[in-house]
């Protein structure tokens, strides 16, 4: 069957039409900041649940979310039910904790200046329909992010320190660790050298490799106490555990138990 010129224009517009859009679609996968899904879907939220993860498609700013959050968590996530929120941001994804899952029903989260580390920021409101799934009804997704929330049995604690750690930087790293239920004892920040001290069994460090080795501790020990102090953080309302044992006299004790 031979084509028409109208026929074979036709056919060259919707080829056409077809291959900007697969361009499009390459372009915006690629380089437009993105969120690229949830856990759960947004779109199928269990109503048992109480957290989601949001991925990008770009490493997130962390420093600079992380302040903001400090300040208020809302002006980051947002969501349009009665509820308030804890955020942790790492890498390229976002976790948003509710203090109070609603009714089954269509509501949203208004996502406010996410930034990326190359500058670029998304602002967007997120559909959030919550509906009564069973867990027997559940993917293999969202069951395994239910058993990690019924396993950790986890009422967040109010504690700003959330909001600030985990950090890392190339040269040190800074997490934290709640004690019991119950316990009298604050939260531990816990500092640790991502170096290793220079010398083994078979080869002991000189004494210069020695000194060396510890200008780095004090120097990236002090850092990491700067980087807490200016995020606010009281040093003495947390037991502050430094993994490296050298020169621990010289940094600050944190919270210490009456005896």
């Amino acid at each position: 069957m031979k084509l028409t010129t109208l026929q074979k224009r036709i056919a060259i517009g919707i080829l056409g039409v077809i291959f900007l859009g697969l361009l499009y679609s390459i372009y915006y996968s690629l380089f437009v900041f993105h969120i690229t899904k949830t856990t759960p879907s947004n779109q199928n939220y269990p109503s048992s649940l109480g957290n989601m993860t949001i991925y990008f498609n770009q490493k997130l700013n962390t420093d600079a979310l992380r302040q903001k959050i400090q300040t208020n968590p809302k002006q980051i996530i947002n969501p349009s039910f009665n509820s308030e929120v804890l955020i942790k941001v790492e890498d390229d994804h976002i976790t948003v904790t509710f203090s109070q899952v609603p009714k089954t029903g269509n509501y949203k989260l208004s996502i406010s200046n996410i930034e990326a580390v190359n500058g670029s920021i998304i602002t967007t409101d997120l559909g959030f329909i919550v509906k009564n799934i069973e867990y027997k009804d559940l993917n293999a997704a969202d069951k395994k992010q239910f058993d990690e929330e019924a396993l950790s049995g986890e009422e967040l604690p109010n504690d700003p320190i959330i909001s600030v750690l985990p950090y890392e930087t190339d040269d040190y790293k800074i997490a934290y660790s709640f004690p019991l239920e119950n316990s009298t004892i604050p939260a531990r920040v816990i500092i640790t050298m991502k170096f290793y001290e220079p010398g083994d069994t078979a080869l002991a460090a000189t004494a210069q490799q020695k000194l060396e080795y510890l200008a780095r501790v004090r120097k990236y020990t002090n850092q990491a106490l700067d980087y807490l102090r200016s995020k606010n953080t009281d040093l003495n309302k947390y037991v502050l555990d430094y993994t490296e044992p050298e020169l621990r006299a010289e940094f600050p004790k944190g919270y210490v138990a009456s005896p």
